[in-house]
């Protein structure tokens, strides 16, 4: 046979599946989520950590409702006592309360409400974190890389990290709201017959805010009302 020929049938060989076939390429493997605590999973997978009620909402964003819930370890490291856990018949998202502290004296954390808040596909959780003799305290988890994180920032006033008031008393009042895919916390503190009114803007990087803007105006008491936020905190104007 000549050369040629031989070449074109060894062609229309390899063409018709004569030829030994390739090994499939295997796919990438899914990351396993980065959980800080060690007892994460441990928690989250007993049922009898659970407590309160759960709620329900699309917390991932594909769509389908997920069922809400916290989870509390007594014996846990601090910022690994309390878990929030998020869970569907397509799998769970859960994260740690960092900022929660129960050797403070804190309450136990309660889920608050499903929110809006960072301008991405899904629901965002609110829980409350804290109380003062006025003021409370909420915090905020968003889903990402697959885990419930805890927003945080650096507020003013040394609050700590990721907690945000609203409420008060005749000595100052505080609202957190939702602006525009961020968030913005505003103070207002008695001045004479007037309000002097500190409003901080807060985009998303991450699941850090960033600050964006500062604004400070005083107003009489009677006008506080003309700022949304303290009519809808915490985050009572998320869509």
């Amino acid at each position: 046979m000549r050369p040629a020929v031989l070449a074109l049938c060894l062609l229309l060989a390899a063409c018709s599946g004569d030829a030994e076939p390739r090994a499939r390429e295997a796919a990438p493997a899914t990351p396993a989520p980065d959980y800080r605590c060690p007892n994460h999973e441990a928690v989250v997978t007993d049922a009898s950590l659970r407590t309160g009620e759960p709620k329900s909402g699309d917390v991932d964003g594909d769509g389908d409702e997920e069922a809400v819930s916290l989870y509390y370890d007594p014996q846990g490291d601090l910022g690994c006592e309390a878990f929030v856990v998020a869970e569907s018949s397509g799998g769970t998202l859960s994260g740690s309360l960092d900022t929660w502290r129960g050797e403070f004296g804190l309450p136990m954390p309660t889920l608050n409400m499903l929110a809006q808040i960072d301008g991405e596909p899904g629901e965002d959780v609110v829980v409350n974190m804290g109380a003062g003799a006025s003021t409370q305290f909420v915090g905020i988890l968003v889903a990402d890389g697959g885990v419930l994180r805890q927003v945080t920032t650096e507020l003013p006033g040394g609050a700590a990290p990721g907690m945000f008031g609203f409420g008060g008393s005749v000595g100052h009042v505080e609202a957190v709201d939702c602006t525009d895919g961020g968030v913005i916390v505003s103070t207002a503190v008695p001045d004479g017959d007037a309000y002097r009114v500190e409003r901080t803007t807060y985009g998303f990087a991450g699941t850090e805010l960033v600050r964006e803007r500062r604004e400070v105006e005083r107003v009489r008491i009677e006008q506080i009302d003309r700022f949304p936020e303290y009519a809808a905190s915490p985050f009572g104007s998320c869509g």
